[in-house]
């Protein structure tokens, strides 16, 4: 084998490496390049957002949603544009019109050359926390009334 086919098949096993971790990482993380294509997503991204097993690699993000807010086109931009973004807690509305909570960051990744080539989103569905966050506030809520209402009974 010549050195240049050697170098090829390193490259394709690191490649299929890389997607492989990308696609079996328990979070869900999806990588773009400047326009927005995916290049490779993680199987729980594709659970989260109710994307299937369909294949988007090669297609854009706004093809796959193109119910996204101007507000989530802009945080796309800035950090294409070398920006850091993230929140604790954000709203998602679906297709749907349901609404699920996440946490997410942003952040561009950098080519060889030190150039922005796209950037990389992180995110986690905290719906279900937020809801046993929610019914905890409510039973406390109950529980100071009770007491008040207790302490002025006597």
């Amino acid at each position: 084998m010549d050195a240049y086919s050697e170098l090829v098949r390193r490259l394709r096993a690191k490649e299929r490496t890389l997607r492989l971790f990308v696609e079996h990482t328990p979070a869900a993380v999806a990588m773009f390049d400047r326009k927005m294509r995916y290049l490779a997503v993680s199987r729980r991204w594709l659970e989260d957002y109710r994307i299937g097993d369909r294949d988007i690699v090669g297609r854009t993000h706004y093809e796959i949603f193109p119910e996204i807010p101007a507000r989530w086109r802009d945080i796309h931009r800035r950090c294409l544009a070398g920006a850091v973004e993230s929140c604790e807690d954000d709203f998602f509305e679906r297709a749907d019109g349901s609404i699920d909570w996440v946490r997410w960051r942003v952040l561009p990744w950098h080519d060889k050359d030190d150039q922005i080539g796209g950037i990389i989103m992180f995110t986690e569905v905290v719906t279900e926390r937020k809801r046993l966050e929610e019914r905890l506030r409510q039973s406390e809520k109950m529980e100071a009334l009770g007491r008040l209402a207790g302490g002025i009974a006597h």
